[in-house]
């Protein structure tokens, strides 16, 4: 048995730690009225609510194949400058390098956070920019529930949202850092949680959305020219949605269709009812052919165009509603407003089922005549199937943030260090686990050894045992029962009626002669003697060990450290 069993259970949870800590992996909570920003491989998830409000701030990658059911989430949290904690605001992709996140207003707790934050993805380093405000008739306020769009020229634009007075359009140059107005000429109405994405020809599509305790219909969409700055509205025809509010549209990969999910009305959406296509040639809807695990209907969720697949993150599906009019739905609103200042929402609506999909659904859009949900995702790189014709736009959620990459300075990126964080990783983590493999397989060797030993001490009063001495270490015994028959008598063990058994002899063991119970004791002291001089060695040959564990580690690093270089080197 293991002398301080405690001992080696606390090794075993502090090898565990040291592998979570090298990892940085999180399991986050579920959350709605987030940001999600795909920049550089990375997929960054901020603030949200539901039941709740965090401040985490996390991220996927997607350079590698992955299954949803086992995702690989990444801490940032403990990043410097963090933006406090919030929800329902705007974020986008921009930047002279186009790897800055630019995140936009939302409902804070704290009053001192900022109109705008970046963060330098390059760099992990969140800041509060200056932003230049050239027209005094240029009056930006904060807004909440609003997408954020960037165009070709790294401006993004942000149209309507909740607690504003007035319609309005505000735009960020997210490279020269100013505030310009954006016409509202012809524009629609004022609304929130509504849908938009980029098209390829540089306008904006706007959809749908809440306004005045009412989900808005989806029979007008609106489009906005980034360049020529106007609005015009476009009539849909087909298998028009349903009114909603809370969905996400993107733009399909051949750039001539919209697709919309989720979203949430005066109803239970079904699962038929939650995935539509706009054709963009003729405005006409229709239900497309899918197949696949389909997800239950959603709202409040992010979706971005990744590859070949529309990744949709986290939201809150509907278990009931009650059956709104508007006075009903205003009522509802204030309470849940008034609950999120609390961090308590919904009182009607539930989270969704995490055996449903989990915090990513994936829809692989790469053939237009069906799509399929799946919950494997393959990188771009590794996909001969998948092939983008449109400019590189990421979908919009319209239920808080939507993220744009734009696709200016698509070519300005950072060259990635053949030394990743992975590699340095594993070689702790390896290095670690190696060692404690040795240490304990040396623990166990010295057990055996010293039960081996003790089985030639004097045992308990109902056991006695002959011992033959001789030169060699290998000396055989024989071990006799100590009962009524046996007596021990001055320096012989008599036995009445049998012979004494001893040990043969051979050639490599001589002068054999019985010993006397002080022999024995002698012999006992002996042992205790070595065994405490065996726990001294122990002792020794484990400071040793880990001795050169930390030498082996430092060494593995660098080595690492010197083949990044020498990598980093040859591509110069």
């Amino acid at each position: 048995m293991l002398r301080n069993p405690l001992t080696y259970i606390k090794l075993w949870f502090l090898f565990q730690f040291l592998l979570l800590d090298v990892n940085c992996q999180m399991k986050p909570k579920n959350r709605r009225d987030h940001t999600a920003t795909y920049i550089n491989d990375k997929l960054y998830i901020l603030g949200g609510t539901h039941l709740y409000t965090d401040g985490n701030f996390f991220y996927h990658d997607f350079s590698v194949k992955f299954n949803t059911k086992n995702l690989a989430w990444q801490d940032l949290s403990n990043i410097k400058s963090v933006p406090p904690i919030h929800y329902g605001a705007a974020s986008a992709r921009g930047g002279e390098t186009n790897n800055t996140l630019f995140l936009y207003g939302g409902i804070e707790y704290d009053p001192k956070m900022a109109l705008v934050y970046t963060f330098d993805s390059q760099n992990e380093i969140w800041s509060v920019p200056e932003i230049k405000v050239p027209d005094i008739s240029v009056n930006v306020t904060r807004k909440n529930f609003l997408t954020g769009i960037v165009d070709y020229n790294g401006k993004m634009y942000l149209w309507g949202g909740r607690l504003v007075e007035n319609n309005n359009l505000f735009i960020l140059d997210t490279i020269k850092l100013r505030w310009e107005n954006g016409s509202l000429i012809n524009a629609p109405i004022s609304r929130f949680s509504y849908g938009a994405t980029l098209l390829s020809n540089q306008n904006i599509i706007y959809m749908g959305g809440f306004r005045l305790g009412d989900e808005l219909p989806l029979n007008e969409v609106y489009i906005y020219d980034t360049i020529n700055n106007n609005w015009s509205t476009k009539i849909t025809s087909g298998t028009i949605p349903s009114n909603r509010s809370d969905f996400s549209v993107v733009l399909g990969l051949d750039g001539q269709r919209i697709i919309l999910f989720g979203g949430d009305d005066v109803r239970n959406l079904e699962i038929y009812d939650s995935l539509y296509v706009l054709n963009l040639n003729n405005f006409e809807w229709h239900i497309p052919k899918i197949s696949g695990q389909i997800p239950k209907n959603r709202y409040g969720h992010q979706a971005n165009v990744i590859g070949k697949y529309i990744v949709i993150t986290f939201g809150n599906y509907c278990l009931y509603h009650i059956q709104k009019s508007k006075l009903i739905s205003t009522i509802l609103i204030n309470i849940n407003l008034i609950g999120n200042r609390f961090g308590i929402n919904d009182v009607n609506k539930v989270d969704y089922d995490p055996l449903d999909g989990g915090d990513i659904l994936l829809l692989d859009i790469s053939n237009n005549d069906e799509y399929v949900w799946t919950n494997e995702f393959e990188p771009l790189s590794l996909s001969s199937s998948a092939t983008t014709t449109s400019p590189s736009t990421i979908a919009i959620s319209p239920s808080a943030t939507a993220t744009s990459l734009s696709p200016f300075n698509n070519s300005q990126q950072s060259n990635k260090s053949s030394l990743s964080a992975a590699n340095i990783a594993g070689a702790v983590v390896g290095t670690l686990f190696g060692g404690i493999l040795l240490l304990l397989g040396c623990f166990f060797l010295y057990k055996w050894n010293h039960k081996r030993n003790e089985s030639l001490t004097l045992g308990s009063e109902n056991r006695g045992y002959i011992f033959t001495r001789g030169n060699n270490k290998g000396q055989e015994m024989a071990q006799l029962p100590i009962n009524n028959n046996y007596i021990q008598h001055g320096k012989e063990v008599f036995h009445h009626g049998k012979e004494v058994l001893q040990a043969p002899s051979n050639e490599s063991t001589t002068n054999h002669e019985l010993l006397t119970i002080s022999d024995l004791k002698d012999e006992h002291n002996k042992k205790l003697s070595l065994q405490d001089i065996d726990d001294d060695a122990l002792q020794y040959l484990k400071n040793e060990m880990l001795q050169s564990l930390k030498q082996e580690i430092i060494q593995n690093l660098q080595n690492n450290g010197q083949a990044s270089s020498s990598n980093i080197t040859k591509s110069v």
